[in-house]
Order: structure tokens, then sequence, then C-alpha cells
């Protein structure tokens, strides 16, 4: 064996010893228990960690949002006001509505086409979703990927739609009815232009009540609204 083999064939195999005592003291240290665990001390989350809730024993990131946690673009704007207190009210809560062919015309009338404007507040075949929040209300046509929002008032049995970006300067008023299903709205006057597509889309039927916090709907905007460990806090 060459004196150069020799050295070349030493420098491999220290190279290969310095590779494996690295990494057998990185796979020491990632398993390594910490002192607090090693310990038995009790671990302090941070008050930046997002909230955990248990879901059949699994522990996972509590989905629930407040306003606060919401884009200021995910807010509506008061064009006209007032903007109402951040307080409960008799018809928060999540709704849905499932829309069939049957009914709404031919599937070129009745299915979201691609278009470069489309008129808001139509009426059209599958799933639409209407979160109630103090005073806050968040429209979604998942379908077409419509979504719009604004304030409410509730005097009574009337609730009062405005401060939509659609029509800004207009309110919506509606007489409001809870069912065993959900919430009916009647409209009583509503001038948003559209061929008064607004009311006809708020009342074209009885929107059902479904607890979001426990039946996490697919695509559900603007989220788990108002939800804190599966709980819905009104």
């Amino acid at each position: 064996m060459s004196p150069a083999f020799a050295r070349s064939r030493g420098l491999v195999v220290g190279v290969i010893v310095v590779v494996v005592a690295a990494t057998a003291f990185a796979i020491g240290r990632a398993s390594a228990p910490s002192p607090a665990v090693a310990s038995g001390a009790a671990v302090t989350p941070s008050p930046s960690d997002p909230p955990l809730t248990r879901v059949g024993g699994i522990t996972m990131v509590d989905p629930g949002i407040t306003l606060q946690d919401l884009e200021p673009a995910g807010v509506p704007y008061p064009y006209v006001g007032p903007v109402p207190p951040e307080e409960p009210t008799p018809v928060d809560g999540a709704y849905v509505r499932v829309r069939s062919l049957r009914g709404l015309g031919p599937a070129e009338v009745a299915l979201p086409m691609r278009c470069l404007r489309c008129i808001p507040f139509r009426v059209e075949a599958g799933v639409s979703t209407l979160i109630l929040y103090r005073g806050r209300y968040f429209l979604n046509h998942q379908s077409s990927g419509f979504k719009t929002l604004g304030f409410y008032l509730v005097r009574g049995d009337r609730i009062s739609f405005y401060d939509d970006p659609n029509c800004p300067d207009t309110r919506g008023v509606y007489h409001w009815h809870r069912t065993d299903a959900g919430l009916r709205l009647d409209v009583v006057r509503d001038p948003c232009p559209f061929d008064r597509l607004r009311a006809i889309d708020l009342t074209a039927t009885v929107w059902t009540s479904f607890n979001h916090c426990v039946n996490r709907l697919l695509g559900l905007w603007p989220g788990e609204l108002g939800c804190r460990n599966r709980a819905y806090q009104p």
C-alpha cells in the first residue's frame, strides 16, 4: 500500500467518524426531554401560542376567531353608519342555504358563470352561508365566490341591513322570525338596486341554522366566528 493511498483512506475514515458523531449528537439533542419535562414541572404556554382544543381525544389548534382577528378589509366599513356596538343580538348565529337547479331555471341561467363584473346577490344553485354576529353580517355564495358584508341593527321584529359595499347608501329593512329550522326574513323595503336582487336573495328560503363551531362547514367565510373550544360565544 502506497503512503498516498493510506493517507487518503485515513482521511475518508476520519470524515465518516466526524459525520456519524455529529448525527448521533443531533439525534440525542432532539430526543432528550427538556429540563422542565424531565423534572415533571408544568410547561406554561406562551401568550403568543394559538389556543388549543380537544376533538375526539386529539389536541389541535382552535379555529375559532373573533372580530379582532379579521383583517381590516374583512370587516364592514361605515359608509353611512352608525356602527353598531359589538354586542350580542337575538338573531346572532350561522345559517346555511342549499339550492338545487330545480326552480331556478335551466343550467345556463341558474349556474354561476364566469363574468367580468357579476351582478351581486344573484340567487344561484349551491351552498350559501349567512353569518350574523354582533351587528356584523357576512353573506357568501360558495359556487360563484360572491361575498358581501355590512352592519345590521335589530329593533323588535325588524332588522336593518346597511353599509353593504354593493349598495352603500341604502338600508334594507326586513321582518325577522325564528323558526324550528332557522331564520326567516321577509322584506319590508329594500331600495338596493339590481332589480331587487338583495331582497330576493335574503328571502328566497328559510336560512337553516347550524352549529358552525362543531359542524365545521368547508369554505365557511369568514370562519368560525365567535367560537371558542368548539362552543359558540354570542
